[in-house]
């Protein structure tokens, strides 16, 4: 079995190897503006403190054996909505047709509005209306499955205490 550790500068847990190509990628070198001076600042890391961590890391017994690691909260809210995700398919299916009702009950107003509005006879236009129904219908759907998921994300973050101002 492979030795790992939860590393928390990456949130993960990692082997020593994964580890090792991790800090391989961390040398940095940057400026940027500082405001309060106003002139550029210089910043640089080098991936040898990454591998000095790296080397305490898994010379310490492991923190957390038997998992239960901490999880970022910004993590979490992205694995509940990859798990919201999945039940897409199913759910927008099941709106459709509780909004199909609804929007049948809006066909004789809307096909009057298309025989003045587009001259067409009210067979022409209930026919036209008709053939709209069912992309109408998914469209609404999805509509509808993007605000729930929407609202859901927001309501997972503000539980965890993140904001989304």
């Amino acid at each position: 079995m492979v030795e790992t550790r939860y590393w928390k500068k990456i949130g993960m847990r990692v082997t020593k190897q994964m580890a090792m190509e991790f800090a391989s990628r961390m040398n940095l070198a940057a400026t940027f503006l500082d405001d309060e001076i106003e002139e550029f600042t210089a910043v640089t890391h080098d991936s040898a403190d990454a591998n000095d961590e790296i080397e305490t890391l898994f010379a310490n017994p492991d923190e957390y054996p038997d998992g239960g690691e901490p999880l970022d909260p910004s993590v979490a809210v992205i694995l509940k909505a990859n798990e919201w995700t999945k039940e897409r398919k199913v759910r927008v299916a099941e709106l459709k047709e509780e909004l199909k009702d609804e929007i049948l009950a809006l066909k004789a107003e809307e096909v009057a509005a298309m025989v003045e509005e587009e001259k067409l006879t009210e067979e022409e236009a209930s026919q036209k209306w008709d053939e709209n129904l069912k992309s109408r219908c998914i469209q609404e759907a999805k509509i509808k499955w993007d605000e729930e998921f929407n609202e859901k994300v927001e309501n997972y973050q503000a539980e965890l205490g993140l904001t989304t101002d």
